[in-house]
C-alpha cells in the first residue's frame, strides 16, 4: 500500500479506522495546505482523503502522478474536478449516507421546535417597537412553573424527552 493524504481535518476516530484497515499504509494528516502547497507534494501519494476545504482541481490531479483514489468525506463531490479526474484515470468516491443521523437529529429538533411555538416566542420575546414584549408562550410557562402540578411532576422523574424539565408544562 502507498501513502495516503489526509488534507482536511477529519474526526480521529476516522485517521485510527485507517490506520487499524491499512496497517502498512504510511497516512500524513497534512490539513490547511495552500493549493500550491498540495500541488508540490500530491505526486508522493497514492490516496487522497479531503472534505469540504480542499479544492481537488486539474493542476493539482496533473501534479499527481501515483494518485488512485480521492475520497471526499461528505456528500456530493462539487470541490473535486471529475472530468480532470477521469482523464487522468483517478477514482473519485464520497460518503453520502455519513451524517444521515446527523440530519435526522436536526430534522427532528426543528419539528419540535415549530409544535412548541418556540419561534413564534422567541419573536414575542424580542423587543418591540424598542420595548420588552412576554409572549404568550412565556406567560404560560410562568403559570406552569408556579403550578403545583409541575411541581410534583418536576420532582418525581424525567421531564419529556427533548423539552427539558418545562416539558411536562406543553
Amino acid at each position: 500500500m502507498g501513502k495516503i493524504l489526509v488534507a482536511d481535518r477529519i474526526a480521529q476516530e476516522g485517521i485510527d479506522l485507517l490506520h487499524a484497515q491499512l496497517p502498512e499504509a504510511e497516512i500524513d494528516v497534512r490539513t490547511g495546505l495552500k493549493p500550491e502547497q498540495l500541488q508540490e507534494i500530491i505526486g508522493n501519494y497514492t490516496a487522497l482523503i479531503v472534505r469540504s476545504e480542499t479544492q481537488v482541481t486539474g493542476n493539482i490531479l496533473a501534479a499527481a502522478g501515483q494518485l488512485k483514489i480521492v475520497g471526499r468525506a461528505g456528500v456530493g463531490v462539487d470541490n473535486i474536478d471529475i472530468d480532470a479526474a477521469t482523464r487522468q484515470g483517478v477514482m473519485v468516491v464520497n460518503s453520502p449516507t455519513g451524517n444521515i443521523v446527523a440530519a435526522a437529529e436536526h430534522t427532528i429538533a426543528m419539528l419540535m421546535a415549530m409544535a412548541r411555538h418556540i419561534p413564534a416566542a422567541n419573536s414575542s420575546i424580542k423587543a418591540v417597537n424598542g420595548k420588552r414584549a412576554i409572549s404568550w408562550a412565556s406567560r404560560y410557562a410562568i403559570k406552569c412553573w408556579a403550578s403545583s402540578a409541575w411541581e410534583s411532576r418536576y420532582r418525581s422523574g424525567p421531564a419529556r424527552s427533548g423539552a427539558g424539565d418545562a416539558g411536562y408544562c406543553f
